[in-house]
């Protein structure tokens, strides 16, 4: 019996488990990243492009307060310029850009004192999933930038990336 059931189900449960990446993320950022790379690519775009992760698709408002915080950061003109392009069948995930870019420019400690304490707290373990989660990111970026211009070279692909491409995700 455990021949016959027990070490086949092991076995097939191995092979169809979801696949991981770099750092433990989901390889599906790979095809994602992949995408949305592009030569017209600007600095300015990459945290749009990573807070796009697989991981950080589960990520939902949980509260009118938090909803509200979210809002307000969103119409700045600086969280603004990182929205990416959007993909095809593809919505562009907001909550992950806003909370990278607030965290990047120094504002998320400035929100109101009289802010819910909760919504506070959901901030900040987004966050923690979202900087665990960048590093691994900028690898798989790197690489695939890497592998775009490989593929450029062979003549594989019309996306033209350069030095400036790749320097601007360092």
């Amino acid at each position: 019996m455990l021949v016959t059931f027990v070490i086949p189900g092991l076995f097939y449960s191995e092979i169809f488990k979801e696949s991981r990446d770099i750092g433990n993320v989901s390889s599906e950022n790979r095809p994602l990243f992949n995408e949305m790379i592009s030569e017209k690519m600007i600095g300015q775009k990459i945290p749009g492009i990573l807070a796009q992760g697989e991981e950080f698709a589960k990520m939902k408002v949980r509260n009118k307060d938090e909803l509200q915080m979210l809002a307000n950061l969103k119409n700045m003109p600086i969280i603004q310029a990182t929205v990416p392009e959007p993909i095809k069948g593809r919505d562009v995930f907001m909550k992950p850009i806003c909370i990278l870019m607030a965290y990047m420019c120094g504002m998320l400690q400035s929100q109101p004192e009289n802010a819910v304490k909760s919504t506070e707290e959901n901030i900040f373990t987004d966050l923690e999933v979202i900087l665990r989660a960048v590093p691994s990111y900028l690898d798989i970026m790197i690489e695939e930038c890497l592998k775009l211009v490989e593929d450029h070279k062979k003549r594989q692909t019309h996306k033209k990336i350069t030095a400036g491409n790749i320097l601007g995700i360092l």
